[in-house]
């Protein structure tokens, strides 16, 4: 019989990082769940899982086993499936505000305005030109509008304001790899790209997107 250690530690491979006692007591019908509970609270000692509330467990990856806290990315949207509660947006921990946390506060998406009825517009930009890729909202706010992108790295929510007014002074800078191709195809679709002069370390310029909301784009200088 596979172990709890062993079917946890195996869970990342699958792409999975969270499970509920629940789910160990199932992988081990025949192990009292007290004696589930002490597996995972060895587990938890061993800085293999920690337990941001009673009953659901977050696997760590090796590369956050140190610093014993795993990216919010990991555990946030399964974490507030499992209390039943519908979010739109909070912060990852109040305390690094306040210097009682090593982990510094992240950014967990930028919020810009648009007009109603314009999402084709918006995803013809941000999925088909800057290659974020459009994601589902949540139902509960479907109905509001207004559209969301999501990689790896980076997380947008359109929202529709009226009445509008683009952003075209406040804006969000987004690092890239290939800053010339970017600017060709901005160009090419018909979007004014405007130099700006050079950081310390990054090259940039300007666009705006179909909306006029200001987007600064960058890359490191090396």
């Amino acid at each position: 019989m596979v172990t709890l250690r062993d079917w946890l530690l195996e869970l990342p491979a699958r792409g999975q990082y969270t499970f509920t006692t629940a789910d160990a007591r199932t992988r081990q019908p025949d192990v009292s769940p007290a004696a589930t509970v002490i597996a995972l609270r060895c587990a938890a000692d061993a800085g293999l899982i920690v337990t941001p509330v009673r009953g659901f467990h977050v696997v760590l990856p090796l590369e956050d086993r140190l610093a014993g806290s795993p990216s919010w990315r990991l555990f946030l949207d399964p974490l507030l499936r499992f209390l039943g509660l519908p979010y739109y947006v909070g912060l990852l921990t109040a305390a690094a505000h306040h210097g009682a946390s090593a982990q510094a506060a992240q950014v967990v998406h930028v919020q810009l305005a648009m007009p109603a009825g314009r999402e084709p517009e918006a995803e013809a930009f941000y999925a088909g030109l800057l290659g974020i890729p459009r994601v589902a909202k949540p139902a509960n706010l479907e109905r509001r509008g207004g559209c969301w992108f999501r990689s790896e790295s980076v997380e947008i929510h359109l929202s529709v304001e009226e009445p509008f007014a683009p952003a075209r002074k406040a804006h969000p800078a987004l690092l890239v790899e290939d800053l010339d191709r970017l600017r060709e195809r901005l160009v090419v679709s018909g979007f004014s790209v405007m130099a700006d002069e050079p950081l310390e370390e990054h090259d940039r310029f300007h666009t705006s997107d179909p909306f006029g909301n200001r987007i600064e784009f960058l890359k490191a200088l090396r």
